[in-house]
C-alpha cells in the first residue's frame, strides 16, 4: 500500500486546522464542517486535486460528510466535511466493522 501523500497530508492538517480556528471543534466534537473549496485554500492545493483527495478521503473513511449548504449566489450544494476522529460515532462503526470482518476470516484461515 501507498503512503499517503502530500495534498492528502496538507488537506488533513487544514481540515483540522480549520475547524479549530472557526470554532467548530466542541468537546472534541465537530459541530460543524469545511468544504472542499475552503480546505483546498487553506491548505494552498489546486480545487481540483483536493475534490479527488477529499472523495478518497471519505472513501477510506478518513472524512465525514457532515451536512452541504447552498452558498449565496451559488447554483450547487456544497458538502461540509469533518474528521472521522471528530464524529461522534462514526470512528466506534469502522472499528466494530473491522473487528466483525476478523472474526469472520479468522475461522477461515484457521
Amino acid at each position: 500500500m501507498r503512503p499517503r501523500g502530500e495534498i492528502r497530508d496538507a488537506l488533513a492538517q487544514a481540515f483540522i486546522r480549520l475547524l479549530s480556528d472557526r470554532g467548530l471543534l466542541v468537546e472534541g466534537v465537530a459541530v460543524d464542517g469545511v468544504s472542499v473549496r475552503e480546505s483546498a485554500a487553506a491548505a494552498q492545493v489546486g480545487f481540483d486535486a483536493a475534490r479527488r483527495t477529499v472523495e478518497n478521503m471519505v472513501r477510506a473513511g478518513q472524512l465525514v460528510r457532515i451536512s452541504s449548504v447552498k452558498r449565496a449566489g451559488s447554483q450547487h450544494w456544497e458538502g461540509l466535511y469533518a474528521p472521522a476522529e471528530f464524529v461522534p460515532g462514526h470512528a466506534c462503526g469502522v472499528a466494530a466493522l473491522a473487528n466483525a470482518l476478523q472474526s469472520i476470516a479468522a475461522p477461515v484461515a484457521a
